[in-house]
């Protein structure tokens, strides 16, 4: 059993805003999610070609896929602008300044990654006449 936890009783400890620590000289940081968020998926792919070159050998030539959609990324929507930093502190310049001073970074999880891979692999095998067996690729 986690230390601390009790049935019914809050997981996160105190969340209440009154109590929180926060002030505009010590900021608190935050996460969030999105209202859509959405699970990722990745499609995988390959097409595979062998051929016997000679007594014993074979090539193999290989293309592979994958290509990710709506991966979970986290975001800072509070970053500094520094085009807006008038004071040059790091932290004037964020866009919520003025509607919630006493936080720094908000991060919010999003599906803004994705990802995409190539290759090419190719593999020759020989099996030699004294049983033993090369691989190379």
């Amino acid at each position: 059993m986690t230390r601390g936890w009790q049935s019914g009783g809050p997981v996160f400890g105190n969340l209440d805003p009154n109590a929180l620590s926060c002030s505009y000289d010590q900021p608190c940081p935050i996460l969030g999610v999105t209202n859509h968020l959405s699970v990722p998926y990745v499609y995988n792919w390959n097409a595979n070609m062998e051929q016997s070159q000679w007594r014993n050998a074979a090539l193999t030539a290989a293309y592979v896929g994958n290509k990710g959609n709506r991966l979970y990324s986290v975001r800072d929507i509070n970053q500094n602008v520094y085009n807006n930093d008038t004071e040059g502190d790091e932290f004037s310049g964020r866009p919520y300044i003025t509607k919630f001073p006493y936080l720094n970074y908000i991060d919010m999880l999003e599906n803004y990654d994705f990802l995409i891979y190539h290759s090419l692999q190719v593999t020759l095998k020989q099996q030699s006449s004294n049983g033993l067996f090369f691989v190379a690729g």
